[in-house]
């Protein structure tokens, strides 16, 4: 399965994460070196995303598999999947878009709750998310590895970002 993922193929490579597609080649440095994150796993949804041949579906699914990996940490819980895909839905794509082409290289994970529900709450930008990010940032902060988890998850999107 990595082979495919890495298949030397001419194709262009993505400045953002969100802007993958299925024919996007991947260089292999930007996977390597998580020990919480499976960022090859995180790709490759991104990339099965990108088959959907509806634009704003195809966004939505994308949207979705990012909240799973940021707030849920990759387990795919039925509540944690319709969550994501509802919020998915309401999220404003230019305040994500911008947000996900903003990470840098190093940048420190969340400094508490409170910063972390503001900032689920400003993906939405006028729409109202309280009911989904009442969920959702309250489970990011359950795992014990939240703080490298979210360190990694940084570090993948801004190796997406630095191109």
């Amino acid at each position: 399965m990595e082979d495919l993922l890495f298949a030397c193929l001419p194709l262009l490579v993505t400045s953002s994460i969100l802007h993958i597609n299925k024919d996007t080649f991947v260089p292999k440095d930007r996977t390597v070196g998580f020990k919480h994150l499976d960022a090859i796993a995180f790709v490759q949804w991104m990339k099965h995303a990108a088959m959907v041949t509806n634009a704003k579906e195809r966004l939505l699914t994308k949207f979705a598999y990012l909240c799973r990996y940021h707030y849920c940490h990759d387990q795919e819980t039925k509540m944690c999947n319709d969550i994501c895909l509802k919020i998915a839905g309401k999220y404003d794509k230019k305040i994500v878009d911008d947000r996900v082409k903003s990470v840098k290289k190093g940048q420190e994970p969340l400094s508490g709750v409170e910063t972390c529900k503001k900032e689920c709450a400003s993906d939405c930008g006028l729409k109202n998310c309280r009911v989904e990010c009442d969920y959702l940032y309250p489970k990011h902060f359950l795992f014990g590895n939240r703080k490298a988890y979210e360190a990694e998850f940084n570090e993948l999107l801004s190796r997406f970002n630095k191109h």
